[in-house]
């Protein structure tokens, strides 16, 4: 098949060439019955050239598809598994099952925030440093002094 083809691209190739030349003497002569006849035989021969060129790379991309193609469809499956395995559909609340995915988004958030609380704690410099042990120890200026913004 690659003979045939590559033999297939270089005839495409110098159809189109010979129909360049003849379209450009036809331009020079565009009166001349003969030169028209021509090109159009030439425009004939290539289009079937090229269609045939390109029916044989869509045939090798299918090829390489199918070689290629298989080894990423298990990956492709896995992830379809898996989210579908990892999302929840339904969800009892109060024993009573909810199907709702704007009612089991909200149960999530009011469960996480009972469990963790509403407020971050630590996210701020002032929670950080009273955690602290020796913050104790300091006096109200340097608790002041080190809870101060930063500035250049």
């Amino acid at each position: 098949m690659q003979i045939i083809s590559t033999d297939l691209q270089g005839r495409a190739a110098k159809a189109r060439d010979e129909l360049s030349i003849f379209q450009s003497r036809l331009q020079l002569d565009p009166e001349s019955s003969e030169l028209a006849s021509l090109s159009n035989e030439l425009i004939q021969s290539y289009a079937s050239l090229a269609a045939n060129e390109e029916s044989i790379i869509r045939q090798k991309a299918i090829i390489n598809w199918l070689a290629l193609g298989d080894n990423n469809m298990s990956l492709f499956q896995y992830i379809y598994v898996r989210k579908y395995r990892n999302k929840i559909s339904s969800l009892y609340i109060n024993k009573v099952k909810v199907n709702n995915p704007d009612a089991i988004k909200a149960e999530v958030v009011r469960y996480y925030q009972d469990v963790l609380g509403a407020d971050p704690i630590g996210c701020y410099p002032h929670d950080v440093a009273r955690g602290l042990s020796f913050f104790s120890q300091l006096t109200n200026s340097q608790k002041l002094e080190l809870e101060r913004e930063v500035t250049s």
